[in-house]
Order: C-alpha cells, then sequence, then structure tokens
C-alpha cells in the first residue's frame, strides 16, 4: 500500500461514520510545504510531502491511540523548531535532533517524529529524550492505523472515535 491509498482507507472509514468531507483538512499551504522542502535533502521527506500535499493533518478531534493527534504541517514546523531549542537541557546525544520531524503530539511534550536519516517513525520522551521505535516509516504507520481500523480497533461513540485496541505508543 502507500500513503495514499491508506489516507483513502482512513478517510473512507471517516465516511462511513458520518464525518463531512468538510472536516477533512485541506491539503497544506504550498509555502510551508516549500519551507518543509527547504529544510531537508531532496526526497527525504517524500513521506511527509505525499501526506502533506493530500490533508494538513487529520480532524483535530480524532486521537489516535487514545493519546495523540496527528499535527498540521504549520504545527509541526513551529515545534520542531521550539524543540530543537528546549530541548538542550536533556543533554546532546538525548536531545531534539535537527534531522527528527514531528508528526504527533500528545499535547504533553512528547513527540512522536520521523528520523530524515533513517525513515523510521520513533516515539521521544521530554523528560529524559528516550526513544522507542514505533515502525520503519510513515507508509506503515499509516498501514497500522487503517489496519486498526479494518480490525474495529476504533470505534464511534456517538460522533466521535474512540480506540478499544492494545497497541501503545510510548509509554503505555
Amino acid at each position: 500500500m502507500s500513503i495514499t491509498e491508506n489516507l483513502r482507507l482512513i478517510n473512507a472509514w471517516l465516511s462511513e461514520n458520518g464525518v463531512s468531507i468538510d472536516e477533512k483538512p485541506a491539503p497544506a499551504d504550498p509555502d510551508q510545504l516549500s519551507k518543509l522542502k527547504s529544510m531537508y535533502p531532496q526526497g527525504s521527506i517524500s513521506e511527509i510531502d505525499e501526506f502533506y500535499r493530500q490533508q494538513n493533518g487529520f480532524p483535530n478531534w480524532f486521537v489516535l491511540y487514545s493519546t495523540w493527534q496527528l499535527m498540521s504541517l504549520e504545527e509541526a514546523l513551529t515545534a520542531k523548531e521550539i524543540l530543537e531549542i528546549s530541548s538542550t537541557h536533556v543533554g546532546h546525544d538525548d536531545q531534539w535532533q535537527p534531522f527528527w520531524f514531528p508528526i504527533l503530539t500528545n499535547n504533553g511534550g512528547d513527540y512522536v517524529f520521523k528520523n530524515i536519516n533513517t525513515g523510521e517513525i520513533e516515539f521521544y520522551d521530554h523528560t529524559d529524550g528516550e526513544k522507542i521505535l514505533i515502525s520503519r516509516n510513515l507508509d506503515y504507520f499509516l498501514k497500522m492505523l487503517a489496519e486498526d481500523i479494518n480490525q474495529h480497533e476504533y470505534v464511534f461513540e456517538g460522533d466521535e472515535p474512540s480506540y478499544r485496541g492494545q497497541r501503545v505508543i510510548g509509554h503505555g
């Protein structure tokens, strides 16, 4: 599968559960996409670029794995700048690195990021710099989310999705 196919499955599920097309974020602003491309070598951000060219995150009420919110490109770019400065107290080896790009936040200081050098998706603990591998790339992460949806790990309660599965990102 591809990012496009996984997004199609996820968005189809949202539509089937009454989420209107108007609630799906539009593609990211071209100026923000240009800013992203200027930060990293050509090709290293192709998955991120592909995702944000289609939609600028998920609806902000769609909480992934009971904790995580997928950030818009603007939020991710802002968080990246702040994290490079604010994590220096952790120590050089464990502080936020310039080749990491945040994609999810728990709104409590922890992030899930794409390691631009390896392509992997990892968890970052803001208190001690601990990192935990989540998936081999963004496409695979979206595939895991689509599979959880297809296996009814996500259900709508009222008008909001709720996660019923066992997958944990970060510290459960």
